[in-house]
This record gives C-alpha cells, sequence and structure tokens, in this order.
C-alpha cells in the first residue's frame, strides 16, 4: 500500500504547478498563497504531487512550500497586497499575494 501524500502549504506569493521539475518546465496552474499540494514524493528541490483544490497533478519547487498545512483564518479580498516581514508598514516586504490568497493570521499587540 502506497504512503499517503503530506499535505505543503505554500508560503510564496504564488507557486507554479509544473509539468516537469524545473524552472522552465511547462506551467499546468498556480497556486496562491495558504492553498494546499499533497506531496507525494521529492526530488531534487522538487515536490510531486497534486494541488488539493482541484487535483491538478505536477511538481512545485519545495522553497515555496512549508508543512504542517495550516488552517486560513483569512481570505484576501483586495486584488494585491504586501506581506510584510514585521509588523510595521515600514519593514521590508516578503513578498506580493493576490486577491483570493488564504492566510493564517498573527498575534495582535498594540494598537
Amino acid at each position: 500500500m502506497a504512503d499517503s501524500p503530506t499535505a505543503f502549504q505554500v508560503t510564496a506569493g504564488v507557486a507554479p504547478v509544473r509539468r516537469t521539475p524545473a524552472d522552465d518546465g511547462a506551467q499546468e496552474t498556480q497556486l496562491l498563497a495558504g492553498e494546499v499540494f499533497l506531496v507525494e514524493a521529492e526530488e531534487t528541490g522538487w515536490a510531486h504531487g497534486r494541488t488539493a483544490m482541484d487535483d491538478y497533478r505536477g511538481w512545485v519547487d519545495m522553497a515555496a512550500l512549508s508543512a504542517p498545512a495550516l488552517i486560513p483564518t483569512h481570505q484576501v479580498k483586495v486584488l494585491r497586497s504586501y506581506v510584510f516581514s514585521a509588523p510595521d508598514l515600514k519593514s521590508a516586504p516578503v513578498c506580493l499575494i493576490s486577491l483570493n490568497a488564504k492566510i493564517v493570521g498573527g498575534a495582535r499587540a498594540g494598537r
């Protein structure tokens, strides 16, 4: 019996799902921040598996994923929004996330 896939979550702004494990591989679809990719195998920095939402199969760069997958608490409702390195608008932006990206809200402190 095959092992069950491991749920990884996209931590990049967007993660292409490619036909082959290469940066120049044809793109099948893409995952937004917070979406889940079910990893069945890993090979030289790439994860092979399928998207949890719509079952596309392919390869995703492991640098765009993290485990365990967390339950999102918020969804982006604007066209684009920045993710900052600290809870301060003057901190360095980490990435840009898109409409409908799912995120896990952090703790609130101060105002």
